[in-house]
This record gives structure tokens, C-alpha cells and sequence, in this order.
């Protein structure tokens, strides 16, 4: 019975999509992002275990103030560091007729984000 539930959990899970979506906390900021994490699951002679890891965590908090818009990103992984970085951080001014002026730290230099895991 056992095997019945964690292979009927495990479908489940492999068959379920990803939601996206934004959090909206006021008119102008918002927050995005993911969590990816992993289980792992030992059956052995020494008895039964679990665990569970939050590998990479990403909050991204996008603002927009008329003329202005921006977006900063702060990105978890887990290693040797374990600490919450800076990735991304930008502010983008609209100077009309679909012309704007964009600033700051980009994750790479076309603004693909190929290193994250969520999309590939």
C-alpha cells in the first residue's frame, strides 16, 4: 500500500504544471518568483528516510511609478555560500513616444535569464 501512495504521489507531481503568476501588493509593487526543490527517499536495511532541500529560490519585486518602472531580483542557491545575492536590478524610464532609457545590473547581457531552471 505503500508503494500504491508514493507512486500515485510521484505521478501526480510529475504530471502537474507550473504556475505562474504575480502577487500584486499595492499599484505599484509587485512580487514574482519560484522555488525549486528536491525530495529524496531511501528505502534501505537501516529503515526508512526522507528528506526535503530548497535548492534555488528566486523573489523578484517589480515596481512601477508613472515614468519609471523597475524590477530587482534576489536569488537563493543552495552550495557553499548560502546566502540570498543580488542578481538582477534595473530601472527603466519612459521618455514617450516608445522611447525609454534602461539602467543597472543585468543577469545577462540580451536579458535571456539561461541559467534559471524554471522554463527550460
Amino acid at each position: 500500500m505503500n508503494k500504491l501512495l508514493s507512486a500515485t504521489a510521484a505521478g501526480m507531481l510529475l504530471t502537474s504544471s507550473a504556475l505562474y503568476g504575480q502577487i500584486e501588493i499595492n499599484e505599484n509593487l509587485s512580487v514574482t518568483g519560484f522555488l525549486d526543490m528536491s525530495v529524496f527517499h531511501a528505502d534501505d536495511d537501516s529503515g526508512d528516510s526522507t528528506s526535503f532541500d530548497l535548492d534555488q529560490m528566486e523573489l523578484d519585486f517589480l515596481f512601477s511609478f508613472d515614468d519609471i518602472t523597475g524590477q530587482v531580483d534576489l536569488d537563493y542557491q543552495r552550495g557553499d555560500a548560502e546566502e540570498i545575492d543580488l542578481e538582477q536590478a534595473f530601472i527603466t524610464y519612459d521618455l514617450g513616444e516608445g522611447t525609454s532609457i534602461t539602467a543597472g545590473k543585468f543577469l545577462s547581457y540580451m536579458g535571456w535569464e539561461t541559467a534559471e531552471p524554471t522554463g527550460l
